[in-house]
């Protein structure tokens, strides 16, 4: 069975809440900045009286002062009114220069996680992840973006190519700098690959960053994943294509 979108939601916080019942897979991007006081921590999620879920990091991407990286859970908990949190600090602000994204899936089974890249761009109003060719038909694939460019998020959207379906973009706490996101997915019909490309609309674009990552139904669940880790470290930007 093909996934179907549920849901979405944005903060640099915590988030509103959101109904994920239903859902097979969430995915959490999170911008955020490298260096200075900035300290990484996970985001989180409050099902309601239900546990927290547990979140698996994809490969970050890193270029200078921006990163990007994709956190995932399948067969998560869900909640009418679910809440997430973004858990990074700067001066010991939550979210003073970093974000989150969230998209909720559902109706596939069997699901597995496929590929994944990065890209990154010195400066300018574009990006692209890098390429990922899906290993079957009916493939989700999502990709997020961070920028550095002052201000951003809602205010300053994001779109992006491709039939991509792009949520709402996010500012950092601050409301006038740092790094912020948007989060954009396609339910693909075909095994063609894929690198779309993404454009922001600030006045001061800086370091530009996006990840990608594809998932596919239907196959088993590997039994192992990447290992957790509850800060992502940095690595070569290089233009490769990641299989699992």
């Amino acid at each position: 069975m093909a996934f179907t979108f549920i849901n979405s939601v944005g903060t640099a916080t915590t988030s509103s809440a959101i109904d994920t019942r239903g859902a097979v897979l969430i995915a959490i991007s999170v911008s955020y900045p490298i260096g200075g006081s900035f300290v990484f921590n996970a985001p989180t999620d409050n099902p309601g009286a239900s546990p927290a879920n547990t979140w698996i990091p994809g490969t970050p991407k890193v270029n200078g002062s921006s990163a990007v990286v994709i956190y995932y859970c399948i067969n998560p908990t869900t909640d009418a009114s679910h809440t997430f949190s973004n858990n990074c600090t700067e001066f010991a602000v939550v979210g003073f220069f970093s974000t989150i994204e969230v998209q909720v899936f559902g109706t596939a089974t069997g699901i597995s996680i496929d590929k994944q890249n990065g890209g990154t761009t010195t400066f300018g109003t574009t990006v692209q992840p890098g390429t990922v060719t899906p290993s079957a038909t009916n493939e989700l694939i999502v990709t997020g973006i961070g920028q550095n460019g002052g201000g951003g998020g809602a205010g300053n959207p994001f779109s992006i190519d491709s039939s991509f379906a792009v949520s709402p973009g996010t500012a950092p706490a601050n409301g006038s700098g740092g790094i912020p996101g948007a989060m954009a997915y396609k339910i693909k019909t075909d095994a063609l690959a894929e690198n779309p490309t993404w454009t922001s609309s600030f006045n001061n674009p800086g370091p530009n960053v996006a990840v990608i990552m594809t998932f596919q139904a239907g196959a088993a669940t590997p039994d192992s994943f990447p290992s957790y880790r509850s800060r992502p470290v940095s690595y070569e930007t290089v233009e490769e294509e990641y299989v699992y």
